[in-house]
């Protein structure tokens, strides 16, 4: 009776524990973040054809240009404190790695396009 008691608690507790299937994949928001001279979340992915934008929530300009290796290209131009840029769709899958238009790669974040 004991034995079958420990194996039922055994089994109620693999049952219990979070197992993975997340991947760690943080999924892209409608709109992406500028805080603090961050991107939030600063890396994502989506699927294609998806859409983001990207909001400056900072006190200082900033943007989002993609690097040389995306798939297809997108430049945010420098948005003012508040600003929304225009929406960006992804339709190439791929990964595209962007950087701050205003503060180079010192400020930089990245999209994976499944």
């Amino acid at each position: 009776m004991k034995a079958w008691l420990l194996l039922g608690l055994a089994l109620l507790g693999v049952a219990c524990t979070p197992q993975g299937g997340g991947g760690g994949e943080t999924p892209c928001p409608a709109v992406i973040d500028i805080p603090s001279f961050s991107y939030n979340p600063s890396d994502c992915t989506t699927t294609a054809g998806s859409k983001v934008r990207f909001k400056n929530s900072d006190d200082v300009l900033h943007g989002a240009i993609t690097k040389a290796s995306a798939p297809e290209a997108f430049d945010t131009g420098n948005l003012a404190s508040g600003a929304t840029s225009a929406e960006i769709a992804l339709d190439v899958p791929g990964t595209y790695e962007y950087i701050c238009t205003a503060h180079g790669s010192s400020m930089g974040g990245k999209i994976v396009v499944k």
